[in-house]
């Protein structure tokens, strides 16, 4: 079903249609992203997502990147975890990178 996770009156629509199963696959997997797109999709969408299951009592099985688990240092070959640190946030030009 084609629908906008941030949009909470397209999953208030489907509320008592016995949805059983939800996959989420949205998501803004770029790295670079103008003011709060990232956020507003990737945290608020699934956020709303996890309260429509909650409510409808639904399994939600949700697919992400391998960019959130870490990133792998090419000349070390060793595993770094995703922490504060390495994402960045440029708030004079309202973009984030994680």
């Amino acid at each position: 079903m084609d629908g906008d996770i941030t949009n909470t009156g397209t999953l208030e629509s489907l509320k008592g249609l016995g949805i059983s199963t939800v996959y989420n696959c949205a998501a803004v997997v770029k790295h670079y992203a103008a003011g709060d797109e990232l956020e507003k999709i990737n945290v608020e969408g699934v956020s709303n997502l996890v309260e429509f299951c909650r409510s409808d009592n639904a399994r939600l099985i949700h697919i992400s990147t391998v960019s959130v688990s870490g990133m792998i240092s090419r000349a070390r070959k060793k595993v770094r975890s995703l922490t504060r640190g390495l994402c960045t946030l440029d708030r004079k030009l309202k973009t984030s990178m994680c």
